[in-house]
């Protein structure tokens, strides 16, 4: 007839079945504890051809994934041309901002010389709600100053974040960057690129590729909104991290426990 298993080793099993349990609880708690996210940038709005003084407006489309209030201590954006020669990056060129505090348009607060205009906001002026959007629209004119080619404009979006958790406190750390790079978008300023001119046999010669049109904005004007814009990518928020190493490391000194204990609860009943 076959021996029953000790009653004294049930509950103790039934412990270190429950400490195991809780370990491993504590460990997918912590894993899931939620990240301060990031902002993307998305910027549209620019024309595939401004004409020499022309104006446009941009617009940067702010998403954010933080599971806190976001307060932008400022927005900043930049404006790069490779090919210019002489004079500053700045020379020739005004952006104005809409202020998203109160939607009137004012000049840069702070402009760079190396080409980076800056709107700087007060502390709570602004705030970007719990994963949600927020578009801020500046107005960029160049004048005959302003070197000809093709320009880059760049964004990284918010300056100087303040995050505030639901308590109205100030959430620890900052907003997450995954080596993200700013926001990029480009335009040509200037008189459009020549198309060939037909060969002298009377036939015209095709051109390799088809040029685009050129933009017919009178100066000082905005260009169409229909305009070609070129929108950065936005970059895919981050996978959430795996379960906790200490609490892998509690289950399996639990588990060898609870081994070695049954080993020994049959070697001693058996003796008996």
């Amino acid at each position: 007839m076959a021996r029953r298993p000790p009653v004294g080793a049930l509950p103790a099993v039934l412990v270190l079945l429950t400490a195991v349990q809780v370990g491993f609880g504590a460990g997918a708690a912590r894993a899931a504890e939620p990240r301060n996210g990031k902002i993307s940038t998305t910027l549209t709005g620019l024309p595939a051809t401004l004409a020499v003084g022309g104006t446009f407006e941009l617009s940067m489309t702010l998403t954010s994934t933080s599971p806190h209030r976001v307060q932008p201590g400022g927005f900043a954006l930049a404006l790069t041309n490779d090919a210019r020669t002489t004079g500053t990056p700045t020379d020739g060129i005004t952006v104005l901002w809409q202020d998203p505090a109160n939607g009137s348009w004012r000049p840069s607060d702070r402009v760079d010389p190396g080409g980076r205009w800056h709107l700087l906001e007060a502390p709570g002026a602004v705030t970007i709600q719990p994963r949600g959007t927020l578009t801020v629209r500046a107005r960029i004119t160049l004048n005959a100053k302003a070197a000809k080619g093709g320009y880059r404009v760049s964004s990284s979006g918010v300056e100087s974040p303040r995050l505030i958790s639901v308590g109205e406190d100030l959430a620890g750390g900052g907003l997450e960057d995954d080596d993200q790079q700013p926001a990029q978008a480009a335009f040509h300023y200037g008189p459009p690129t020549p198309s060939p001119s037909p060969s002298r046999s009377g036939r015209s010669s095709a051109p390799a590729t088809p040029s685009a049109r050129p933009s017919t904005t009178p100066t000082g004007q905005a260009p169409s909104p229909t305009a070609t814009p070129l929108t950065a990518p936005v970059t895919a928020p981050a996978a959430a991290s795996g379960p906790d190493p200490f609490s892998l490391w509690v289950a399996g000194l639990l588990t060898l426990g609870l081994v070695a204990f049954t080993v020994h609860s049959i070697l001693r009943h058996r003796r008996r």
